[in-house]
């Protein structure tokens, strides 16, 4: 018998490599789903950027505006928006964190440990 696993991904850093490859990559993932299935882990993702792609000027601006649109949001009761921005605001950090991460320490290997 064979399970599977199946879940709606929300903005998250992730390490991708395979088994009896040293060399993983980190990158930022957008939503979309995960799926995992024995010792395989499947990523279908909404959005996807490796770390050395990811232009931290421009996401440290798109957090910048999400805080600032959840902020309004949240004092207007507007819910969906406020929920719209969170969402903005977790991929935003989750791209910041990748791209500081790699600057960091340039071996993806180091990431996340």
């Amino acid at each position: 018998m064979q399970l599977y696993f199946v879940a709606q991904a929300q903005a998250h850093k992730a390490h991708a490599g395979s088994a009896g490859n040293e060399r993983e990559e980190a990158m930022a993932v957008g939503g979309g789903f995960l799926q995992v299935a024995r010792d395989q882990v499947l990523i279908l993702a909404d959005s996807a950027e490796r770390a050395d792609e990811v232009d931290e000027a421009r996401a440290e601006e798109a957090r910048r505006r999400a805080r600032e649109t959840l902020a309004n949001a949240v004092n207007s009761g507007q819910h969906l928006q406020a929920e719209a921005a969170r969402t903005a605001l977790h991929r935003a950090d989750a791209r910041i964190q990748v791209a500081r991460r790699h600057r960091r320490a340039p071996s993806a290997d180091s990431f996340g440990r």
